[in-house]
């Protein structure tokens, strides 16, 4: 019972989240707002790519990290050219219509490992095992989704 009233906070709570996230980001600017960096990013909440997937942006994530990990406005600053960089990598892998669905995959996995290992060492000890429990959750989640459509599950992450 009290892990199902935890899963109702949490949701609640992302939800809140992502109503906010979706108003800061509704700005157009350069990400470095009153509100820090990533504040009014030009790459909003989320959009829809040509697969019907939702992706976030970068000024987005940055928000959803700052709300998990508690970063400070200099992490934040740090953070934010990590999570453009990423964000045009990977819309370029997504564009390219030349590679498998696996090799996107692939791709997609080195890209995301490059970035978190970045970010990383951006953190405190203790920001640090929150993103890795946190990323440990979107693992587990991520092969729910696969084995619910279908798909082979992703290589594991290091």
């Amino acid at each position: 019972m009290r892990q199902v009233k935890l899963a109702i906070a949490a949701t609640v709570a992302l939800a809140g989240l992502m109503g906010f996230g979706s108003m800061a980001s509704a700005h157009q600017g350069n990400g470095m707002g009153p509100g820090g960096p990533g504040m009014g990013h030009d790459k909003g909440m989320m959009h829809c790519d040509k697969r019907g997937g939702f992706r976030m942006g970068p000024g987005a994530r940055l928000d959803m990290m700052t709300a998990h990990l508690g970063l400070t406005p200099e992490q934040r600053y740090k953070i934010l050219p990590i999570l453009d960089a990423q964000f045009k990598e990977m819309k370029a892998v997504r564009a390219d219509e030349n590679l498998t669905r696996a090799q996107t995959r692939e791709k997609m996995q080195a890209i995301h490992a490059k970035c978190f290992d970045q970010i990383r060492g951006i953190l405190t000890a203790e920001q640090q095992k929150k993103a890795d429990e946190m990323r440990k959750q979107f693992a587990e989640r991520c092969k729910f989704r696969q084995a619910k459509t279908g798909q082979p599950a992703p290589a594991p992450q290091k």
